[in-house]
This record gives structure tokens, C-alpha cells and sequence, in this order.
């Protein structure tokens, strides 16, 4: 009986959110995190402690392999705004074991089969004592994973 009318004025649509995310391949997210690592490095507002997760101080952020990704990628202030259950703590608790070399123990934070990674294991240099070979050593682990599409 009634004709149906459309509305003069159509209520806008929010934008879609996009939630940031590290990477899920393990090479790529090494590699992003290497990259934010030498941001960090030369940046005047942060220093690298690889025996901190992001530590704002009075001069200057201090931040690790994993902080520098978390702090570069996702833009998190503290190390608080992390859950360990959750994408980016579980992908930082990765890179903590990617900078020692345990890959298998990587792989298992970011849900893979650890046993296909442990051929990747590996003795990693000290970031504190040897950093330009700490650099090399994950630089190569980033081709070795690669070039097993990992």
C-alpha cells in the first residue's frame, strides 16, 4: 500500500580498522625487526638493551631486538601494552629466541611445528660484546629461512 522510501540522508559508514601486525612469516619478521633494531641504533632518542622489552628513561628509550619492532611496527610505549597471549607478544617472545639462535623455541611461540625449524638452530653472537656480528649472524639466519620459505 505504502511506497517504500529510501532516507534522504545516508548515515555514514566508520572506516574499516585495520589493526598493525608483525609479520607471520618467521623471515620476514626477523627481518623487519633487524631493520627497526638499526633505527634504533641510530636514532638520538633510543639506546639498545638487549636486557629490556621497551624501557622509557629519563634521555632515552631503551629497547631490544624485540622492543625496536614493537616500538618501530606497532607504536607501543611500553612494554605493558603487551600481552603475552596475544599477536605481538607472542611475535616478541619469538624474536627473543631468534636473537640467541633457538629457532625451534621461536617457532613455537609463533604457533609452527617446531621441529621442522630446529635444523635452523644456531649459536648467535652477543649483541653487547660482538654487534656487527650479532647483525651478520641473523642477517644469515634471515637468507637461511628464506631460502626454505620460511
Amino acid at each position: 500500500m505504502y511506497a517504500e522510501t529510501k532516507p534522504i540522508i545516508e548515515a555514514p559508514t566508520a572506516p574499516a580498522v585495520v589493526e598493525k601486525r608483525l609479520p607471520d612469516k618467521m623471515s620476514d619478521l626477523l627481518e623487519v625487526a633487524l631493520k627497526d633494531l638499526r633505527r634504533a641504533e641510530r636514532h638520538p632518542l633510543f639506546t639498545v638493551d638487549m636486557g629490556v622489552w621497551i624501557q622509557p628513561r629519563a634521555v632515552r628509550c631503551a629497547v631490544c631486538l624485540a622492543g625496536a619492532a614493537l616500538k618501530f611496527e606497532l607504536d607501543i610505549k611500553s612494554i605493558d601494552q603487551v600481552i603475552s597471549g596475544n599477536d605481538a607478544g607472542r611475535k616478541a617472545l619469538a624474536l627473543n629466541s631468534l636473537r640467541t639462535g633457538s629457532v625451534s623455541h621461536a617457532a613455537r611461540f609463533m604457533g609452527l611445528d617446531s621441529k621442522g625449524y630446529e635444523p635452523f638452530d644456531r649459536s648467535v653472537s652477543l649483541y653487547g660484546v660482538h654487534r656487527r656480528e650479532f647483525h651478520r649472524d641473523l642477517r644469515q639466519l634471515v637468507t637461511d629461512l628464506r631460502a626454505a620459505g620460511k
